[in-house]
């Protein structure tokens, strides 16, 4: 009989199974499942990982072992279990292109599903110029509405080739995977809004800013043409506190000069 150790890499310590000799993966592996009832029923066709196999995962390669591999599993080793699940991938020669965006800034763009839903988002072709007719056209991703306003993204192609970007397609009620090439990627950046005014918007804003010129500015300019008067304190400092201050420091300086005079006695 052989003795394994064997744990899933989010358990802390590892759990003894004993195997006949010699201990396949697969043997290990159906030891575990009689050992754990509760991994069965995970497994099941009902359970939760439906189609998933437990396999016992290569030291060397990190990756699961072929559980019909006829190599034996030491004696007292230490060994980890996945749940894995194989996939055929099969290429696809899609009839349109696919095209792949990426959106930058904090505020990615929320796409709603649904054929009777309401139509946020416009996107559009754009050319800066008729010279560019053999280059493809910027993108546009428009979005306006009464509480949100007007949102843009503006999107350029990216340059580098697309040889090696596949668009992987998990197909319903199989195993197979299918491989679709895209053809186009392009980076989408927000553009801020600035709202420009119009001329009499504008005139209103400086007529509106020279009516708020404050006492102070106006003092200001004032002493620097050196028209200033005693009398022009225009609100800079309060009458009735200079006053009161002045008072306060004749009599402290009174008193300074009375204890001058009885010291000299």
């Amino acid at each position: 009989m052989t003795t394994v150790h064997v744990k899933f890499p989010s358990e802390a310590t590892h759990a003894t199974v004993t195997v006949p000799a010699p201990a396949t993966p697969a043997g290990v592996c159906a030891a575990v499942l009689a050992a754990r009832p509760d991994l069965g029923k995970m497994l099941d066709a009902k359970g939760q990982y439906a189609g998933f196999e437990l396999s016992l995962v290569d030291p060397k390669t990190g990756r699961p072992m072929n559980p019909d591999d006829a190599a034996a599993v030491p004696h007292d080793a230490k060994m980890e279990l996945v749940l894995s699940k194989g996939y055929a991938v099969r290429a696809f020669a899609p009839v349109r292109k696919y095209v792949v965006g990426r959106f930058s800034g904090e505020r990615p763009p929320k796409f709603k599903s649904g054929r009777a839903t309401a139509v946020e988002w416009q996107l559009c072709r754009q050319r800066s110029d008729a010279a560019s007719a053999g280059r493809e056209p910027n993108l546009q991703l428009v979005s306006e509405s009464k509480k949100g306003g007007r949102v843009q993204f503006n999107g350029a192609r990216e340059s580098a080739s697309l040889g090696n970007f596949f668009l992987l397609m998990m197909q319903a009620s199989t195993t197979d995977v299918c491989a679709i090439p895209m053809e186009q990627w392009y980076n989408f950046r927000p553009v801020a809004n600035r709202r420009v005014m119009s001329l009499e918007e504008a005139e209103e804003r400086l007529e509106a800013r020279g009516r708020h010129t404050t006492s102070t500015s106006q003092w200001l300019e004032k002493a620097s043409k050196g028209g200033l008067d005693d009398d022009d304190d225009d609100g800079l400092s309060d009458s009735d506190d200079v006053d009161r201050f002045k008072t306060q420091a004749g009599d402290s300086s009174d008193d300074d000069d009375d204890d001058a005079a009885g010291g000299k006695k």
